[in-house]
């Protein structure tokens, strides 16, 4: 099942309250810090709820952001938390390339992954070359996955985009 389908699916059956709703333990807590902490910066909030249920699923600790302003601010107040950024090019006012100028600014070692709808070729050169990698949105929940981890624990084979599956 892809995010965009597992977003819906959640959404319309309220799986998404569901789950905000439980109880948040001390154990809980700790497990997802284990993974380490992704923000994720889109202007989308169905993205951003659906990325946010998968990627705590697979243990991670998620921050959300639905600009880049706020999403700086994220960083900066927490520069050692955050092991990487999900950053989307397509935002209003201040877009993922502007974002990734003052993300590479506040913390040059910072790993960002671009996510975009467009193409690599439609993305000015500054933005999908200063990142580590590059997901074409849709994409499903595995590659995402595999991407943040292969990111994170620096196996990723180089910055080559990543196929999407269309």
């Amino acid at each position: 099942m892809g995010i965009f389908t597992a977003a819906v699916s959640l959404l319309t059956n309220g799986g998404v309250g569901q789950r905000e709703k439980r109880p948040r333990d001390a154990a809980s807590s700790d497990e997802n810090e284990g993974k380490g902490t992704v923000l994720v910066i889109d202007d989308d909030p169905t993205f951003l709820d659906a990325v946010r249920l998968v990627l705590r699923e697979a243990g991670y600790n998620v921050l959300t952001s639905s600009t880049g302003p706020k999403g700086l601010d994220m960083v900066r107040y927490a520069p050692k938390d955050v092991r990487l950024v999900l950053l989307d090019y397509n935002m209003p006012r201040f877009n993922g390339a502007e974002t990734l100028e003052f993300l590479r600014k506040l913390n040059p070692g910072l790993k960002v992954v671009a996510v975009s709808g467009f193409r690599v070729a439609e993305l000015p050169e500054s933005f999908h070359h200063g990142v580590e990698r590059f997901v074409s949105k849709p994409f499903n929940n595995e590659e995402l996955l595999k991407t943040v981890e292969e990111v994170i624990e620096g196996t990723s084979a180089g910055k080559a985009p990543v196929s999407a599956s269309k």
